[in-house]
């Protein structure tokens, strides 16, 4: 805005914006006309300065410092962005007609609304061609679940109109924005998951993948669309191998929070026993709560997917796992005395508090007895 204020190139555009400012402070009633030769002064400005930046690498550099001041990096992606704006500055008129038509949020596209968005993007495509997909994409964006907008593809994919040559071609923009998004969320856990144990939004971010590509393959199953359902397989497939590797994350937190050494001195246990010198680690102990929770969710998770195999044993070796270390730690208590005995009710603590979302309670009760009970012992 800065920008179209107060560059040369935008000078009819600065103009047209102070008048409409002035009509609006009076109050004045119909503006419209104000609007459109804001728009069309601003479309005017905007291509100048486009063309410009293109010709001009030195130019270039110099707006997208203006267009993110204090971001110098950012200056390439505000650039893009100037310039998808001056694209579809000529559809402004065809837009306001999507908002109207449209109102938010849609909840699905009848057969009326679709014939509807296809008299929209006929009439915008003869005005405004290179503008014209951003009214479907208006559209889809007014749906309240992204692959809703599939049926407007569809729809369009199968439009034969002599007046509608870029139908399939436009409309096929909707369909790649979905994949863009769906792949790049697939493709971020998978990133996360092989860079990152935090599982801290793992489960939330692995439900939002799953829900967006189960929506889509209804949609496209509808349709009889094979190749679109083979591409989002795809991407549930690297969903489902980062929910596996979360799985481990989440185990291996768990077990980090029962620490070991080799059994020798007074000890009954004659392999590894739980490590009650090491002080508890709240930090651990937070860490393996949330891995218990995560892979309390993870099968649950893998059903979503369509992927229950990419979770299988991970619960049950946390619970093996869980309850091994718990009994082992009452042998020691059992076997300890003084300070030492004190130091393994310390870690027998930790670690029911650790498994309290992991084992039913009354198997948490049960052990707490147990452990007291070795606690009294000769």
């Amino acid at each position: 805005w800065s920008v179209i204020l107060e560059d040369p190139a935008c000078a009819a555009a600065s103009k047209a914006a102070g008048d409409l400012d002035a009509a609006l402070a009076r109050g004045d009633a119909e503006t419209q006309a104000l609007e459109d030769a804001l728009f069309s002064a601003a479309g005017e400005g905007l291509s100048r300065l486009v063309e410009h930046a293109d010709e001009d690498a030195a130019f270039r550099a110099d707006l997208g410092a203006r267009l993110s001041p204090g971001a110098p990096q950012a200056g390439a992606a505000a650039l893009h962005d100037l310039a998808e704006i001056n694209l579809l500055l000529p559809a402004a008129a065809h837009l306001r007609i999507v908002q109207a038509a449209f109102a938010r949020p849609v909840a699905m596209l009848t057969t009326e609304d679709l014939f509807e968005a296809r008299k929209i993007y006929a009439d915008a495509a003869r005005e405004a061609p290179r503008a014209a997909v951003y009214c479907l994409l208006a559209i889809a964006a007014r749906m309240p679940s992204p692959w809703l907008a599939l049926s407007l593809y569809y729809h369009l994919a199968r439009a034969d109109d002599d007046d509608l040559p870029d139908a399939r071609l436009d409309a096929a923009l909707i369909t790649e924005t979905l994949f863009d998004d769906l792949e790049s969320l697939a493709r971020g856990l998978e990133r996360d998951a092989d860079e990152d144990d935090d599982i801290d939004d793992a489960a939330a971010r692995i439900e939002n993948v799953a829900e967006f590509a189960g929506g889509m393959i209804a949609e496209a199953e509808r349709e009889g669309d094979g190749a679109a359902v083979s591409r989002i397989e795809a991407s549930r497939d690297i969903a489902a191998a980062a929910l596996s590797r979360f799985c481990e994350h989440a185990l291996a937190a768990i077990r980090r929070n029962h620490p070991v050494r080799h059994a020798g001195g007074s000890s009954r246990l004659m392999t590894l026993r739980p490590d009650i010198d090491r002080a508890v680690d709240i930090r651990a102990g937070r860490q393996a709560r949330e891995g218990a929770a995560f892979l309390i969710k993870a099968e649950k998770l893998g059903a979503l997917l369509g992927r229950p195999d990419a979770v299988a044993g991970y619960g049950d070796a946390a619970l093996t796992e869980t309850r091994r270390y718990a009994g082992d730690l009452i042998a020691e208590i059992r076997a300890a005395e003084g300070t030492e005995r004190t130091a393994a009710r310390k870690r027998m603590d930790a670690t029911l508090r650790a498994a309290e979302i992991l084992l039913p309670a009354s198997e948490i009760a049960l052990l707490k007895e147990r452990a007291a009970a070795a606690a009294v012992s000769a």
